[in-house]
């Protein structure tokens, strides 16, 4: 038995819900059609067994357009059906009345204008998982836009460098307070890239999860290197020497000899501090696929 949403609008909808599939099915308008709570992807499939051309898309775009923002993700035709892809997420419980409407809409709207009815075969309908409209964007002209947003991962990149800026210093305050709360500014750091990443491409995919894992651990090694190079200066100032960061980076293996309880240091604090950017990161995700997954198609 699986609970859905759908149940709630089987009386509303004239359709009948199975509780063992999560799918309301049966004819509306004339209109073979089932609706899979597709949990799994996180949407509301819509299958109609009607036969209409990719033309007229754009007037269902439109009877859709009280749907919460991004909720409508595509529509294609397949197998002489006509599926449509909506967030689940967005037209779950106070926004069922207009997935009723919708129905209500379409159903009348594929009867007056589609060419024959094809039976819907439910096992098909249950195994949809990914599909064209995702992978490819046709125009309003037939054209075929990029499958990649190239510029959502390069606003990310941004994005992440300036989190990696701001994570960066506040993960050196901490290492220069005191090594015992070096964690802590690793995971701030972490946070710090992976959220401004998102904020600023608004997506979370693979491409996007190998770009900020590059950013933090980019983030961890300036910060672990940044704080041993000052902490150095700042041995140098109190004993009198004047000196500058390039200074000891072109001298860096005669300071280290000469700082060996610094050098010391660094390298537990880079095991311990590496530990929990990666805990950081972990958490992060997880946070941010949680809450966003939903609206990241």
């Amino acid at each position: 038995m699986i609970f859905s949403e759908l149940s709630l609008i089987e009386k509303e909808t004239g359709l009948k819900y199975d509780p063992e599939t999560a799918t309301l099915s049966g004819v509306k308008n004339g209109v073979p059609v089932v609706v899979f709570d597709n949990d799994k992807k996180h949407r509301f499939d819509i299958v109609c067994g009607a036969v209409i051309t990719e033309r007229q898309f754009g007037r269902i775009y439109i009877m859709a357009e009280r749907f919460p923002k991004k909720t409508m993700l595509g529509i294609e035709n397949v197998d002489g059906c006509v599926n449509i892809y909506c967030k689940g997420y967005n037209l779950m419980q106070e926004n069922l009345p207009l997935l009723i409407e919708f129905l209500e809409k379409l159903t009348a709207y594929l009867k007056s204008e589609m060419r024959k009815t094809t039976p819907i075969q439910v096992a098909k309908v249950l195994e949809l998982e990914d599909y064209a409209i995702l992978t490819k964007h046709i125009r309003s002209d037939g054209t075929v836009r990029p499958p990649y947003n190239i510029r959502g991962t390069v606003k990310g990149i941004l994005g992440g460098l300036l989190g990696l800026l701001i994570g960066c210093a506040i993960f050196v305050v901490f290492i220069m307070m005191s090594d015992l709360v070096g964690w802590l500014g690793g995971i701030i750091m972490s946070a710090a890239v992976i959220s401004l990443y998102t904020v600023f491409s608004k997506k979370l995919k693979t491409v996007d999860c190998i770009m900020t894992a590059i950013l933090t651990f980019a983030g961890w090694a300036l910060s672990n290197g940044f704080a041993y190079l000052f902490q150095i200066f700042l041995k140098e100032q109190e004993a009198g020497n004047t000196v500058n960061i390039n200074g000891i980076l072109a001298d860096l293996t005669n300071y280290s000899m000469k700082y060996t309880e610094i050098a010391g240091n660094l390298m537990n604090r880079l095991i311990v501090t590496f530990i929990f950017v990666v805990a950081g990161a972990i958490g992060s995700y997880i946070f941010y696929y949680k809450h966003h997954t939903k609206d990241m198609y």
